[in-house]
């Protein structure tokens, strides 16, 4: 996933302290996997949640749907406002929304009090993300050894998304569906205490004013109209928050447009999946959660060497050969009934 804003410009940041890098790369993937993890464990829960608090299919479709849309609406405003005030301190205020988000998920004693506090989780998420890749890239300034360091970051990130219906069925199993959202607020404790310790940050020193009007059309272009944000942000040219010559660029509009093809369909697929599993053929949150490992863990085992072959053969034929791949799979979806078996599933 990608960080927000210009928050990988090297010459516009400013050092101030120092800091251990390896430190600031592992609490930073800590706040990473935070928020990919609730990207999957929440799904395994919602069968649960649905008899808990009496929801409807739509209803649960918005627990899920209320994150992402915080997440995605506001992650560029979080890359921007980090450029501007420091990513540290972002990095922090998510840690504090996203701890405080859980607790209220946890909590909730009705569909819409659960909706409006897995929205402050997104809000928290959307902060945390590009805050997370920035304070790495600014600890490895060296281009091989950043790299590296992203490389770690973004497998730390794979690995949550199939350990998440793991663990998601276990607490469920253990403790019921509240345990998945309490889980987040000890981490969040700990990551809090160990990012205020690190003196390494970076912030933008030019003296650019935050763009309030692309923030705020930003934010709703995922959920309303495109037509606004191209009419002002064409409009601002250098205090722009989304440079629109970016989609200019076919390299950044094809990768960007399968990203969102593989997330649409994978996590799509992953809702449907749970309550299929769950509410049709009656397995248990464990269950369900080991059955769901085979969605991501090739992800987890396989990008790092996706990465090797990109960079030999380039980024087109390993991303149509992954479309490709993942289109067949959902074809073999269509062959699945309320009494498939689980090699059908499988394959």
């Amino acid at each position: 996933m990608p960080g927000g804003g210009r928050a990988l410009r090297p010459r516009a940041l400013t050092s101030v302290g120092k800091g251990s890098p390896l430190a600031v790369l592992v609490v930073m993937c800590v706040g990473y996997l935070l928020v990919l993890l609730d990207v999957t464990i929440v799904n395994v829960a919602l069968p649960q949640i649905g008899a808990g608090l009496g929801a409807s299919v739509s209803g649960l479709r918005w627990v899920v749907d209320g994150y992402a849309l915080a997440l995605a609406s506001l992650m560029l405003f979080g890359g921007t406002i980090g450029d501007l005030h420091g990513h540290k301190r972002v990095v922090l205020t998510g840690l504090v929304l996203f701890g405080l988000g859980s607790l209220a998920c946890g909590l909730a004693s009705s569909v819409s009090f659960l909706v409006a506090a897995r929205v402050a989780q997104g809000v928290g998420a959307a902060l945390l993300l590009p805050g997370t890749l920035a304070i790495i890239s600014h600890a490895f300034p060296g281009r091989e050894e950043q790299a590296k360091a992203i490389g770690l970051w973004a497998g730390i990130g794979s690995l949550a998304l199939p350990a998440g219906p793991l663990l998601g069925g276990l607490l469920i199993d253990s403790f019921g569906w509240r345990a998945v959202f309490v889980v987040n607020v000890p981490i969040v404790a700990v990551s809090f205490a160990a990012a205020a310790l690190l003196r390494d940050e970076s912030h933008d020193g030019q003296g650019r004013r935050l763009d309030l009007a692309g923030v705020s059309l930003g934010a709703l272009v995922l959920a309303a109209t495109t037509f606004a944000v191209i009419v002002v942000e064409r409009s601002r040219r250098d205090r722009a928050m989304l440079p629109l010559a970016l989609f200019r660029r076919p390299s950044f509009s094809v990768a960007n447009g399968v990203a969102r093809t593989m997330n649409l369909c994978t996590l799509g697929t992953l809702f449907v999946l749970t309550l299929y599993l769950q509410s049709v053929q009656h397995r248990s949150p464990l269950a369900a959660g080991i059955a769901l490992v085979p969605v991501f863990a090739p992800l987890a085992l396989i990008a790092p060497f996706g990465g090797r072959l990109t960079s030999r053969l380039g980024s087109r034929l390993p991303m149509a050969a992954g479309l490709i791949v993942a289109a067949a799979g959902l074809g073999l979806l269509l062959r699945t009934e309320a009494s498939s078996d689980y090699l059908v599933l499988l394959l």
